[in-house]
């Protein structure tokens, strides 16, 4: 690893908003370690970053974050290959629309794991790591503005972004004292593989316009971001909102929502 350059580490970095904060960062001249469930994509990526920035130090490791004992053992060696991180972008995750009167435990269970318990055990892993070396550090967490309400057919998606956020939110104060400084991002629409099949997505940003904007709140130590700005007018309508209005509103969205998807699916032959 080069002396003197940061390094952060990145979850979910082979695709989607994680690539593109792979690229920026290495763009920015850090030093970075991967972390991803694909392990051939993720290493093509290393590969590739590697011949374009030779002086920097890139490292990766395939685990799927949900799997608790497989992460913990893929941290310890970043560590031992790359140090101490300056900074973690937790930014793994899975989601999908299912109709809430669907049977949706498995859905449920797997977004949690993955969603709140893999990230939440990656943040304590670097939190531990800091104190005990008494060393600065900051986390980014990547929220969504689906975390500010339940949105139709994202149950388990949007309780798991708000459980980041709240989590993010409790531990902030107490965590900056012992100069952890941690930053919640809450994107609008992004252009990804996930957000492939959404029916409609206004305010919609290509990966690398994300990316850009999340690392430069980051870099102002942002506590809360939410973007593009649109967005924040409607997390602030979404947040304060009367629970009738909110619930007409959600019956409404969820059942075009619903239409729009099984449209969709006659459309492609989708399962």
């Amino acid at each position: 690893m080069t002396p003197g350059r940061k390094t952060a580490w990145i979850t979910g970095a082979s695709s989607g908003i994680g690539e593109a904060l792979t690229r920026e960062y290495a763009g920015r001249g850090w030093s970075l370690c991967l972390l991803a469930r694909r392990e051939e994509v993720l290493a093509g990526l290393c590969r590739t970053l590697q011949s374009e920035y030779p002086r920097q130090f890139f490292h990766w490791e395939a685990v799927d974050i949900s799997e608790e004992q497989d992460l913990l053992q893929a941290l310890d060696r970043l560590v031992r290959k790359g140090g101490l991180p300056d900074l973690l972008i937790a930014n793994a995750g899975v989601g999908r629309s299912v109709d809430p009167l669907l049977p949706g435990w498995e859905n449920t269970r797997r977004t949690l794991l993955t969603n709140v318990l893999g990230t939440l055990a990656g943040m304590e892993f670097c939190k531990e790591l800091w104190v005990r070396s008494r060393t600065p550090g900051q986390i980014a967490v990547i929220s969504s503005v689906a975390g500010v309400r339940g949105l139709p057919g994202t149950a388990a998606y949007s309780a798991s972004k708000a459980a980041l956020a709240t989590y993010a939110e409790s531990c902030r104060p107490r965590w900056e004292e012992a100069g952890i400084r941690i930053s919640c991002i809450f994107p609008g629409y992004v252009r990804t593989p996930m957000t492939a099949r959404n029916p409609w997505m206004p305010w919609l940003l290509d990966p690398e316009q994300a990316a850009a904007r999340i690392a430069g709140a980051i870099e102002r130590g942002k506590k809360r971001y939410v973007f593009p700005f649109p967005m924040r007018i409607v997390f602030g309508l979404l947040r304060h909102m009367p629970d009738p209005v909110f619930d007409w509103l959600s019956r409404k969205a969820g059942t075009a929502a619903m239409r729009r998807k099984a449209a969709a699916d006659n459309i492609t032959g989708a399962p």
